[in-house]
């Protein structure tokens, strides 16, 4: 949501002592001294309770302007920015056991917290639930330290407890832990269930109350990434100290003039076709910028990378960095949207401009030393920007103009996608990989 967010001021107090929060999420950015936000409620002035990521770690606190009355932590990080994840809180202060009045779930599995948490009271208040704001992705207090990532399915229950296997399950074939799409809970007054089905209605609450949010600053675009099926994007993870990710880690950005790059977070299978898109930002006309493929291992040094197959910003082809380069298609400019279109059946590389095939290439022949078995998509070039659509129908916060879906109905694409190519996704590699 990067600095976006879910706003509702209740009407009328719900329980305070008893509720059920449920939603996934799936992070874009790590910044351990950060705080980013998933859930808060305040009381108004400076009290809240909030519901974090802080240094990899979820974390919950009722803080009452002076003090944590309650601190939950757990005991281990949650890093994996290619993953979704299940989140359930359920508060029950009124019960007689301190141990039991808070628990944390995650994609089904019982969180222990850390040594340093405080349960509270017995019949503690929380501010959720009272009249004043609630906020999702954003501090209640103020509107500050967004989440930067995505939501799906968040449930909130009024009054009504449930665990993990009300909201998600098991996925019989894949062993994945995977979205009950329609669970049977009692809302209560202020529960509601919001699922993201309109991109013009981002907070319409589905649950039958009427419990509607709505949205405050920022970009808030709805994607076709979800937890039953997650798309490439590129990787926080594996990204040079001079290239910086916006928007979701879709947007790559070299300001300085050394070269770096970025790896995607999903490897191409070793078989089937495959295919996204690259808006052209930013350029270095003189080989300065390049869309491709290579080997999906972390370098610190992109000036001696030499396992990749780029389309640069001055028309020519290379395989070997600054090695050598081949004339093939037509120069790109800012506002050029690149399709990569990659053959793993027959290890051959298509790149298209502005929806025109610039040429096969075979990879094979070009660059004997890529590893075939590991390979992913590429941002890289120096005073550059590119932002990538895998599927998810934007550039940045724009959406695409045309809604051109792969041949399994999947994606949103700018062009025609070529016949026979996928979505780098989690469903099509399982069913075309």
């Amino acid at each position: 949501m990067a600095n976006s967010y879910l706003q509702r001021t209740p009407s009328s107090l719900g329980n305070k002592r008893k509720w059920t929060f449920s939603c996934w999420v799936k992070r874009s950015k790590l910044l351990s001294s950060a705080t980013h936000q998933i859930f808060s409620a305040t009381n108004g002035s400076n009290t809240v309770d909030e519901f974090v990521f802080q240094n990899d770690k979820i974390k919950m606190v009722h803080y009452n302007g002076s003090s944590n009355l309650v601190q939950l932590r757990t005991t281990r990080v949650f890093r994996d920015t290619s993953a979704w994840y299940h989140i359930v809180l359920q508060a029950d202060t009124d019960n007689a056991t301190s141990t039991n009045r808070w628990k944390l779930y995650v994609n089904g599995e019982s969180e222990p917290f850390d040594d340093e948490t405080t349960f509270g009271s017995q019949n503690l208040d929380t501010y959720v639930n009272s009249t004043d704001v609630h906020r999702i992705g954003s501090d209640a207090r103020t509107p500050a330290t967004y989440l930067d990532g995505y939501f799906a399915h968040i449930h909130f229950t009024d009054g009504s407890l449930y665990g993990p296997s009300t909201f998600g399950q098991t996925d019989s074939t894949t062993g994945i832990w995977k979205p009950i799409l329609s669970p049977s809970v009692t809302y209560g007054t202020n529960g509601f269930f919001l699922k993201f089905a309109s991109s013009g209605s981002m907070g319409t609450d589905s649950s039958g109350n009427g419990n509607d949010f709505t949205v405050g600053g920022g970009n808030l675009t709805q994607t076709q990434d979800t937890p039953s099926n997650v798309f490439c994007t590129l990787n926080p993870l594996s990204v040079a100290t001079n290239h910086t990710l916006t928007n979701a880690n879709l947007t790559s950005t070299n300001s300085s003039s050394s070269q770096g790059g970025v790896n995607g977070t999903l490897n191409y299978p070793t078989s089937g076709k495959w295919y996204h898109e690259v808006k052209i930002n930013a350029e270095d006309s003189s080989k300065g910028q390049g869309v491709g493929i290579g080997d999906n291992v972390y370098r610190s040094d992109w000036g001696t990378y030499s396992n990749f197959v780029g389309y640069l910003s001055d028309g020519t082809i290379t395989a070997q960095g600054d090695a050598g380069y081949t004339s093939y298609g037509t120069a790109q400019n800012v506002g050029d949207i690149i399709g990569v279109a990659y053959n793993a059946d027959d290890q051959e590389l298509t790149f298209y401009l502005n929806g025109t095939s610039q040429g096969a290439i075979s990879t094979s022949s070009m660059d004997g030393t890529i590893d075939f078995d590991n390979l992913c998509p590429l941002a890289f070039g120096r005073n550059m920007g590119q932002s990538f659509n895998f599927g998810n129908g934007y550039f940045g916060t724009t959406a695409v103009s045309s809604a051109n879906s792969d041949g399994g109905g999947i994606g949103l694409f700018e062009y025609e996608v070529p016949s026979g190519y996928y979505a780098l996704c989690t469903k099509n590699i399982n069913t075309y990989g």
